[in-house]
This record gives structure tokens, sequence and C-alpha cells, in this order.
């Protein structure tokens, strides 16, 4: 008959037991592991066929760092098994296997900075590459007479070149997107060995024993679980938005891959375990902080007088104070409450559970695993702000699934396969919409000039002065689609009654006279259908008077 045993253990077990029969030394291993945004739970196994009698079970070789309030056994045996108490015990490591292990860890370090600087150099030569590249594609044109000015307008010779160049931009963007990963990753492999050789006391390299009390009554053969808690590991999510624009009508879909880099510097090897990650936070707060009564500080005239004569009596008669001074401890006090930072704390907790078996190491090298991977339907827009950029940018914005919630962390972002860039996702949750831009939108052209600028006295006898802004702001959609367009601009503040800032009577009537609830910046929405155009006019009036000073800029 198979029969389930288990124990939890706390620190109050840890009590003096008398000398048992026989010692079993486990050769366990760790089958399972459970990954938070900071710490692991670690789960190890081991079988073993135990007699009649009290013994001791023993686990060897543990993390000295582990938690021992968060040792739990349990498992099965072929009959009664009673767990009578766990103890918990660090073994100091000797000198000489502590300094081979320094001496590995410097290894390591210095290896990885070698790395390093060869992806650097390696960023520094494809970032002049790409300029090269690009300089071929702008360059201006050379003259009628020389005989380059035949290849460059020969049509067949520009499509080849644009069409290599095209080629070489991508294996360069992809260079420079698997360098920085690598990097970012190098860095977080270096912090971690550095926090391993900056450990001054033993629990650097210490290792921990946890011995299983027992009590059998017939012979049997038991399977044990030990689970404890380490803080040496970590998971950090990462994304992928794969933006891709179909033919005019069907719709946009981004592509949203789920990663998540596992980093784990304890003394111990996962090798070939089962991974879960969660997004719940053991170490933080679990319930909101308590609010405390706040009382209003008041003082009058009367409260001033009294607090004189109490400055007095206390210089006249230091033990009549006592008395007064015994009188106010009386009094309510506030209780000093810690602002406790709530953005990290989420409101949910999902758990991943990795499908096949993974192995990551204790050297500080991350280990990278899929999670998910979902195809969304998204809505592209454009936004440009052509006071400050010429350019317009492409964005797209898609809602979450209904099961699904995203932690922050960085996603890279791809454009018809090609790597636009990195940026950083927020917190979203199911249901929440996310905006994310994808770069520069060459089908989409803008243009801004200056159409008006006047500055006179106004009137012949008025003290005032005027100076008129206008300018006109052109936008072409040569997409195959109609494309929703957001234009940004602005019209100075006057902090001054006597100083005033009028739009132009010309002006075109913008969407939005405060966006984002920014004083002065308008933006104007609409859609833009396939190959049309569209103009802008925006424009200030700014009157002051003869004796203030005012300087009107772009």
């Amino acid at each position: 008959m198979i029969r389930t045993i288990a124990y939890g253990f706390a620190l109050s077990t840890l009590f003096c037991s008398p000398v048992f029969a026989e010692q079993f030394r486990l050769n366990s291993k760790i089958d399972h592991v459970t990954v938070y945004p900071q710490g692991a739970d670690v789960q190890r196994t081991g079988t073993t066929a135990i007699v009649a009698g009290d013994h001791e079970l023993i686990f060897e070789g543990l993390p000295a760092t582990l938690d021992p309030q968060s040792i739990r056994i349990d498992g099965l045996s072929g009959d009664d098994i009673q767990i009578s108490s766990v103890d918990y015990v660090v073994k100091p490591i000797e000198d000489a296997a502590r300094e081979t292990l320094r001496l590995d860890l410097e290894r390591q370090s210095e290896k990885l900075g070698q790395e390093r600087q060869r992806l650097t150099q390696q960023v520094e030569d494809t970032n002049q590459q790409r300029q090269l590249l690009l300089q071929l594609v702008q360059r201006p044109n050379v003259k009628a007479t020389e005989p380059l000015d035949v290849i460059a307008h020969d049509t067949k010779s520009l499509t080849d070149i644009l069409s290599l160049v095209e080629l070489q931009l991508k294996e360069t963007s992809d260079t420079l997107h698997l360098a920085h990963l690598r990097i970012a990753t190098i860095d977080k492999q270096l912090s971690a060995l550095s926090i391993k050789m900056q450990g001054q006391g033993p629990e650097a390299f210490d290792t921990a024993t946890v011995t299983v009390h027992v009590s059998v009554a017939e012979p049997s053969r038991a399977d044990i679980k030990l689970q404890y808690r380490i803080q040496e590991a970590s998971w950090s999510p990462q994304y992928d938005a794969k933006l891709n624009i179909p033919k005019s009508g069907v719709a946009a879909q981004v592509q949203l891959v789920r990663r998540a880099e596992v980093i784990q510097n304890s003394t111990e090897t996962w090798d070939n375990v089962a991974l879960t990650l969660s997004t719940s936070r053991p170490n933080g707060f679990t319930a909101a902080p308590d609010l405390s009564e706040e009382l209003l500080a008041i003082q009058d005239d009367v409260s001033v007088d009294k607090l004189r004569r109490k400055q007095m009596l206390e210089q006249a008669a230091p033990a009549a104070t006592q008395v007064q001074n015994d009188a106010a401890l009386d009094e309510p006090k506030k209780v000093m409450q810690e602002r406790a930072a709530v953005l990290t704390e989420v409101g949910f907790q999902t758990v991943y559970d990795v499908q096949s078996r993974v192995s990551v190491s204790n050297d500080g090298k991350s280990k990278k695993v899929k999670i998910s991977s979902e195809q969304i339907n998204a809505e592209l827009s454009v936004l440009t702000t052509p006071r400050l950029d010429s350019a317009a940018y492409l964005n797209a914005d898609f809602k979450l699934s209904e099961n699904s919630a995203l932690l922050p962390g960085p996603v890279s972002l791809y454009r018809d396969g090609v790597y636009v860039g990195q940026n950083n996702l927020p917190l979203r949750v199911a249901g929440e919409e996310i905006s994310l831009g994808f770069g520069v939108d060459d089908l989409v052209r803008v243009t801004r000039k200056e159409i008006k600028r006047t500055g006179a006295e106004k009137g012949i006898i008025s003290t005032s002065r005027t100076e008129d802004r206008a300018w006109k702001i052109d936008i072409a959609n040569l997409h195959d689609r109609e494309m929703k367009i957001t234009v940004l601009d602005r019209m100075p503040v006057s902090t001054r009654d006597d100083v005033v800032v009028a739009p132009l009577f010309e002006q075109t009537p913008p969407t939005d006279l405060k966006y984002k609830d920014r004083r002065g910046v308008l933006a104007w929405r609409f859609a833009l259908e396939s190959n049309a155009q569209n103009s802008i006019t925006t424009g200030y009036r700014v009157t002051w008077p003869e004796a203030v000073k005012v300087s009107v800029v772009d």
C-alpha cells in the first residue's frame, strides 16, 4: 500500500535528537524549479530503501543561503513512515576549495569581458558600415558630364543598387540586434559574478545539509521530496513584436512572442529540470499598509501665548515641567508609515509551465525559453511632429487577449521581417490596449513651411505690438490603404495677462487643443485615403505692450 508522507519545517523543530540507528545519504537530484521575478523554489527528489527502525535521511550539498523557513518534506512510501524532526546545518568549505572557486569565477569574468569587448567593436564596425550604405543611397546627383551620371539615372542599375543596399541593411540590422541582446546578457552575467566574488562571508561558497529524522515500522522504499527557497535566481520577460502589413483590404497583424530570460547563480546547477515561471512575488508585501488617523496641526495666537508661558516655566522650574511632559505623552501620536511602491505589485498571478525540460547553469549565463506566441489584429496609424522632425512614425495599436497579461520588459520590434529597434512594454493586463512604434514610415510624406511672418506696431497711437506666424503642413499617404494620421504642433503659452496669444483665423481647427493635457500643444486627427493628400494651416498672433520685451521663436 502506497502512503503519503509529509512534513512542514519551521525553526521550532531545530532541537537535539537522540542517536539513530542508521544514516541514509540520499543521492538526490533537482527535479522541478519554480522561478519568481526574484527567487526560486527548488524541489529535489531522492529514493531509498529503509529498514525498520529510527533513521536519518540526509540531503547534502545544498545551498548555504537557502531559507530554512521554506524547507518542506513530502513523498510516497510503501508503508508507514513517520517524520519526527528536520535539522538544518551549514557546513563551511575548505580554504583550498574556496580559493579554487574564486579563481574559477575570475576566469569566467575575464572570458565574458573579452567577449563583450569583441561585441562592442562589432557594433561600432556595423554602425559604420550602415552609415556608408545609407550614404550610398542618399548621395547627391553627380554632374551630367561625369560617367557616373549615366549609371545613377539608369533605372535598372538604380534598382539593383537599392535591392543590394536593402539586403545589406537587413543583415546589419540583424547583426546589431543580436549583438545588443548578447551584450545585455553578458552585463547581467558579469553583475552576478561580481556579486559572487564580492561575498566576504562563508555563505558565498558554503553548503548546507538537511537531515530528516524518520521512524519506519516495516522495511519500505520511500520517494522523498525536499523543497526549499533560494534568492539567487530570477526571471525577466522579453518580447518580440513582429508587425506584418499585408495588401490593402487585409488587417495588419502583430505577432507577439513572449520569452523569459532565466538566471541563477546559486551553488547548484539545474540539469534537465521541469521549469515553471510565476509572476508571483513571495518576497513582496502581502497586504496593503495600514493607514492611521492624521491630526491637523492648528496653532492660533492663544496657543502661541501658552507655548511662550510653558517655555518660561521650563526655564524656571524644570521639575514642574516634567509633569506637563508626562501629560503630553498621553496625546494621540501618528504612527510612522513607510510608503510602498505599488507599481510592481501586480493584481494577478500567472504561472507558465515550460513544456520541455531545460538546464540552467549557475555561472550567470542566462537561459532563454519561449513562453507563447499569438497573432493579434492591429490598427495602424501615423504620428508626426513636423516642427521637430519631418518624418512620420508608424504605430500599431492592439489589445491583449482575455487570458493574457504582460509584465514590464524590453520588446524587440520587427516590421515586415526587418528589425527596426527596441522599446519597453509597460505593465498590461488582459483586455488593455498596447501602442507600439515601428519606426519611420517612408510611405507617408510630411512637409512644413512658413507662409506668414509679420511684426509691426498695432495702430498709430497704440503702444502694443503684434507678431503673426503661420505655417502650412502637407501630408501625403502613399500606402495602398487608408491611414489614420495624427499631426502635432504647438503655439506659445503666455504667463501674463497683458501678453496675449491667439490662433489666426485661417488656422485649420485642431481636433485637440490640449494634447495629453499639455498647454499649447495642438493635434489634428484625420483619415487619409490611399494616394491622397491633406494640408493643415497653423498659426498664431502674439500681442504685447511696447514696454514689454517678448521673444517669439519657432
